[in-house]
């Protein structure tokens, strides 16, 4: 058996049959279990309190090995350029690096491309694809949702979301204008990805 089972059980035994604190699996919302909670805390604030220390308790050896992984993550970016923090979520990772160096490179730089006139036109093209890879990290976080303009039903497809995350969510429908910006810097970081370098 091991530690987090045991954890597990401890937990399970110390909350639900000794403290009788509700659980969030025994209810069918999170604002149902939220408020019964809340009244639980109050109608019995020792017990509260004893749990609050165990919560802490318990999370220690939690927090022990997440730092240690920390370390491991530390380690491997150094030896590979990646840890295995990275590739459980690339396309956010890869944006904060691609944000990161473009920004670099643009306040650093000394040099642009042949097929740019100007500096100032190369930080130009520089911006569009930051401002895209931002997007991307907004999109990846759910903030913003992204309906490919080259999609023959795009229109369609942006009215149904607008209606169905009007009612759900916080998540914002990306207009036709946005995601041409959006995919004309991603064409911009293909076109230019070989001459990212000053």
């Amino acid at each position: 058996m091991r530690l987090s089972d045991i954890l597990d059980r401890l937990y399970h035994l110390v909350y639900q049959r000794i403290l009788k604190e509700p659980h969030v699996r025994d209810y069918v919302s999170s604002t149902e279990w939220i408020a019964i909670r809340r009244h639980w805390r109050h109608k019995y604030p020792i017990r509260s309190r004893i749990a609050y220390v165990l919560d802490i308790l318990l999370l220690i050896p939690h927090e022990i090995k997440m730092k240690v992984f920390e370390v491991k993550c530390f380690i491997q970016r150094g030896r590979r350029g990646w840890s295995d923090r990275d590739w459980w979520d690339a396309p956010d990772y890869l944006c904060n690096v691609i944000i990161g160096c473009l920004s670099s490179l643009k306040e650093r730089g000394t040099g642009y491309p042949i097929e740019c006139k100007s500096v100032e036109e190369w930080h130009t093209i520089l911006d569009k694809i930051i401002s895209s890879f931002k997007t991307a990290k907004r999109i990846i976080n759910g903030e913003h949702l992204y309906i490919p303009t080259y999609d023959k039903n795009h229109v369609q497809k942006r009215k149904k979301a607008k209606q169905a995350l009007k009612e759900m969510s916080d998540t914002k429908v990306m207009s036709a204008k946005e995601c041409k910006q959006y995919e004309e810097g991603l064409q911009l970081f293909v076109k230019y990805f070989l001459k990212l370098w000053d």
